[in-house]
């Protein structure tokens, strides 16, 4: 470190003020690798409507939403993809309580937290947005994919 006139600081017992940072070397992605991946701009889940989202689909919606808490249920259920999720979100529209309880106790089970209400029923809300956009803009960027998708398989 160095002091306002960019001289080095030399601690009393002669010891300077710098840090090393070492690189990681581990070969495991870290959380913070998995959620910068799970985040990147080639994430096109929202192009598309909720039925037809992969697994990692509804991982990335739930940590772009901070429902972080609700996406550890779901992390290693690897068929759990956007059909799923419709189905429990009608069970959400159906039963908010008993489907409350249930994402509770799975969650205290698998991994010993509660679920917040209120996170819940954050996770219900942004799904709900999902389901009814409240603009043209994702009916559009449907569209817009169903025809990508069409050129796409007629040229290729």
């Amino acid at each position: 470190m160095y002091d306002k006139k960019n001289e080095l600081l030399i601690h009393v017992n002669k010891t300077s003020a710098f840090v090393t940072i070492q690189e990681n070397t581990c070969d495991e992605q870290t959380q913070v690798d998995i959620f910068e991946r799970l985040s990147s701009i080639e994430n096109s889940y929202n192009d598309r409507f909720i039925e037809w989202w992969t697994h990692e689909d509804v991982l990335n919606f739930l940590h772009d939403k901070r429902l972080d808490v609700i996406r550890t249920l779901f992390e290693y259920e690897q068929q759990f993809d956007g059909h799923s999720l419709y189905i429990l979100y009608k069970q959400c529209q159906s039963n908010t309580q008993s489907t409350y309880q249930v994402l509770n106790t799975q969650l205290n089970q698998l991994h010993d937290r509660t679920l917040p209400y209120f996170t819940f029923i954050h996770f219900v809300s942004e799904l709900e947005k999902q389901f009814n956009p409240l603009d043209i803009k994702q009916y559009i960027r449907y569209l817009l994919w169903i025809i990508y998708a069409k050129i796409r398989q007629k040229c290729f």
